[in-house]
């Protein structure tokens, strides 16, 4: 499985806010990291505010609590549920070694359960998104901002092992496969 993280035409830090599952429960962390493993090296306060909700497949949304565990935070997620965990950190103006300050915003979303299920998609209710197409054999990435593909763009995929590569799209938005 590949985690994404997509970086929009701004400057971004090095580390990302990533939604992890964990597995055989109804749990899943929240991180501040490079990778999808928390990083002892970042105080992961600074994504406290975070405000993340469930949505199952029939559109219901609920908003979900979280409680720091060492460097991450654990959410409780409705038992057995399938759906998807989205939201929003808002880390503010950032302005780095002088550079041009820029808002830092992180969409993470997490889907638990079955990754190519429509009913996953967030669509226009958020700014960017990233949708996989296909089935586990092979499948595509497509990039959407507000629900409509973003034709020439480009992500960083970030491997569980923690190894990355930036991809484009093409006019659909969608990535060459995966396999």
């Amino acid at each position: 499985s590949m985690v994404v993280a997509c970086m929009a035409s701004v400057p971004v830090a090095a580390h990302f806010v990533f939604v992890v599952p964990e597995r055989s429960t109804n749990r899943a962390l929240t991180v501040l990291s490079e990778t999808p493993q928390p990083d002892p090296e970042v105080d992961v306060a600074m994504i406290a505010g975070t405000e993340l909700s469930f949505r199952d497949l029939r559109g219901k949304e609920t908003p979900v609590t979280s409680s720091r565990r060492d460097n991450a935070f654990t959410l409780d997620l409705p038992k057995g549920r399938r759906g998807v965990v989205h939201g929003m950190t808002d880390l503010g103006v950032t302005d780095r070694e002088g550079g041009i300050p820029h808002v830092l915003l992180y969409y993470p979303k997490a889907i638990i359960g079955d990754p190519f299920d429509s009913r996953t998609q967030l669509g226009a209710r958020v700014p960017i998104e990233i949708v996989p197409v296909g089935s586990a054999r092979s499948y595509r990435l497509r990039l959407l901002v507000r629900g409509t593909p973003v034709p020439q763009g480009e992500m960083t995929v970030i491997g569980p092992d923690g190894s990355e590569g930036t991809i484009g799209t093409n006019t659909e938005g969608l990535t060459g496969e995966f396999s």
